[in-house]
């Protein structure tokens, strides 16, 4: 019996993903998803036990396949003395472009200032659909602490 390329003349070598009416692929080519966004969230680090945290800056280091425009995201708490109060969630975005139009290949910084200061700090990048290809290979954040707690 002769092997099945499942209706296609030769091997695709893709994943296809059933649709209404439509196989869907992933192209692992481009970074630039038009149909679906995408994001990323690092971990949340546990810092000094009373002390309230500020970033005064991210560094992101990415490769250049064109222009995008993501945007940073920091999710926090608001931080209170009163222990009966609970603390409140919060969320800062930025929005960013990287890139350039000549799509270099190469990898790049992109040193961006922030003022966030709160407590359980969560940074992300998000990109919308088709807002072009990201890539990020690294990403830091720069800041210090407040005073103690109450």
């Amino acid at each position: 019996m002769p092997s099945s390329n499942g209706g296609f003349m030769a091997p695709l070598g893709l994943e296809l993903i059933p649709g209404n009416n439509v196989f869907w692929y992933y192209n692992t080519a481009n970074f630039n998803d038009t149909n679906s966004p995408s994001y990323w969230y690092w971990k949340v680090e546990p810092l000094a036990a009373g002390r309230v945290p500020t970033i005064n800056r991210v560094i992101i280091l990415y490769r250049d396949f064109g222009v995008a425009t993501p945007e940073l995201i920091i999710n926090y708490m608001t931080s209170t003395t009163n222990p009966l109060t609970p603390n409140t969630p919060q969320t800062s975005t930025t929005p960013l472009t990287i890139g350039t139009t000549a799509a270099s290949g190469k990898i790049c910084a992109l040193i961006q200032g922030v003022n966030v200061t709160g407590t359980n700090l969560q940074v992300g990048i998000y990109r919308a659909a088709n807002a072009g290809p990201v890539s990020i290979t690294n990403l830091r954040v720069q800041g210090g602490f407040e005073d103690e707690l109450g």
